[in-house]
């Protein structure tokens, strides 16, 4: 049966790029149907061609890629590449199909094995003895694989061996490696990391097993890949030591470093982040031990003592602060984010307030050193109180509140908190307000949601918007005059999305300059949301 070209849908992965875009520009290179061969008789038929198809497959999502595959025999033979891209090994057992599907598609065609482009798995397919009742032919299946340009490979706290070593160093394509839960760190591994970040553009390492008495500086080991390395990512999760930048030591700048990511229990400076990496448009830091919710109780600190080192950071910008003029993203913990005192535009806010350490006077002071335009806010219901101050900021366009709700009943508090501090807010710029309620309790510094309960992730959105939400959605359009967009996601219940039809015409009255600064901004005194 021939397949209509109408038909398809075309969904851009790497590009966003909308549905029949794509289509349009590929049909102005391409002709769908071939021309049909010379010839007198008028009833010769059209011909389909099918290099055109072959190369909208590339485009479509996993769905539409599916459905087009089983069309006919041809698109099916030409789909299979484009589902070999991605292939994962994990040792979960709703994952049998997968590997079935990777058996008989791999080993049937041997060739296939250079379509795979990026390979996701974990230290028990590549060496360990198969925990889980597959065969031995799967832990063969990833050394065959030669034209990977990124590998994503989770150690389980394991380090890597000389084998585990050879195979990745073998790996010419290679361009992006993750490294997730790394073991202790070794000669050998130091080595490996030393040898293969020259030729890397992505390079993500996260580890557990750094203890406080190693001293490890990550800069020197990636000395090689300078000037290569465009995302970069070292986190730490433990509350004691840590990666660690000693400026008179290491002299290596990142010139080209676009997205950073640097979790660490050892202090670094805002000054030192500046002048190592001077590019970065995308700034993911963290604290481990800092952002605990009893550390200056268990350490005897005052607050004088963050203070103080909020103060050296500023000042130590003074110097340096011409190279980040601005930042794209912010992401971070509210009191990490405090103490840094970075002093730049950003466009994208990223934080939290849900831990005893953190104070909404954090979150003003740093949106009064930002400026951002889009806030991203996970909060506890216990804070919602102090919502008023941060929504009443002039330069917010868009307002993402996040709750966890694990501790709440049928979010009852939570609606209760935003009923009698919404009418509060000063002056709102929103436009776009969205207001998700989720299971999730931890954020990682890379951004990544770590799920409470299996329970409440199986939690199927069934159900249409509680109707207490629904009577309240006319109070908080009333609370933000110039809101164009409303989404509220609440766990369990069908996303609510209201957009107003003729937005651009009635926000454009009574919005105020985005360059108004503090001086003349009236709004809540800074003192008090500080001891808040």
């Amino acid at each position: 049966m021939p397949l209509r070209p109408s038909g398809l849908q075309v969904v851009a992965r790497d590009a966003p790029v909308a549905s029949g875009t794509a289509l349009r520009r590929m049909s102005r290179r391409f002709s769908i149907l071939a021309k049909p061969p010379h010839s007198l008789t008028s009833r010769t038929l059209p011909i389909l061609n099918f290099d055109i198809f072959t190369v909208v497959l590339e485009f479509l999502d996993l769905k539409d890629l599916l459905s087009a595959m089983t069309t006919c025999r041809t698109l099916y033979k030409s789909g299979i590449p484009v589902l070999l891209r991605n292939v994962e090994l994990h040792r979960w057992r709703n994952h049998i199909r997968r590997f079935e599907f990777y058996k008989r598609h791999l080993l049937k065609d041997p060739a296939r094995f250079h379509c795979v482009r990026r390979l996701t798995c974990c230290y028990f397919a590549l060496v360990e003895r198969d925990l889980i009742g597959f065969s031995r032919i799967y832990r063969a299946l990833p050394l065959n694989f030669t034209s990977l340009r990124s590998l994503d490979l989770c150690l389980e706290a394991e380090a890597m061996r000389g084998t585990l070593c050879t195979w990745v160093l073998s790996l010419k394509h290679l361009r992006e490696l993750r490294l997730r839960k790394l073991g202790p760190y070794t000669k050998s591994q130091m080595a490996f990391i030393k040898s293969i970040s020259g030729r890397l553009d992505l390079f993500h390492i996260s580890t557990t097993s750094l203890t406080s008495s190693k001293l490890i500086s990550p800069l020197q080991l990636l000395s090689d890949g300078s000037h290569s390395i465009r995302s970069l990512a070292w986190e730490h999760t433990r509350m004691k030591g840590g990666p660690a930048i000693l400026p008179d030591v290491d002299t290596v700048v990142f010139p080209n470093v676009y997205e950073l990511t640097w979790s660490s229990s050892r202090w670094v400076t805002a000054c030192v982040l500046i002048s190592k990496f001077p590019s970065v448009r995308r700034l993911h830091i963290g604290h481990p031990e800092l952002e605990l919710t009893d550390y200056v109780a268990r350490h005897r600190l005052q607050s004088d003592f963050l203070l103080a080192l909020r103060i050296a950071n500023r000042e130590s910008q003074s110097c340096c602060r011409r190279q980040w003029q601005s930042l794209d993203v912010l992401r971070g913990c509210a009191v990490t984010l405090w103490t840094l005192g970075l002093r730049c535009r950003v466009a994208r806010l990223e934080t939290t307030l849900w831990r005893e350490s953190d104070k909404p006077g954090h979150v003003l002071a740093v949106m009064y050193d930002t400026w951002p335009a889009h806030l991203d806010l996970s909060i506890i219901p216990c804070f919602a109180a102090h919502l008023a101050q941060i929504l009443s900021f002039p330069s917010l366009r868009s307002v993402k509140l996040t709750f966890f709700d694990a501790l709440v009943k049928e979010n009852v508090e939570i609606l209760q908190f935003l009923r009698d501090t919404l009418p509060t807010v000063c002056r709102p710029q929103v436009r776009q307000l969205t207001i998700a309620i989720t299971a999730s309790w931890f954020m990682s510094v890379s951004g990544s949601w770590l799920q409470g309960s299996a329970e409440d992730a199986a939690v199927a959105a069934s159900r249409s918007l509680p109707a207490r939400w629904r009577t309240y959605i006319p109070a908080i359009r009333e609370a933000f005059p110039l809101l164009e967009e409303l989404n509220v996601d609440i766990r369990g219940c069908r996303p609510f999305v209201w957009k107003r039809e003729s937005g651009v015409g009635m926000a454009k009255e009574g919005v105020m300059d985005v360059s108004e600064t503090m001086d003349n901004y009236h709004g809540p005194p800074l003192c008090k949301c500080l001891s808040a």
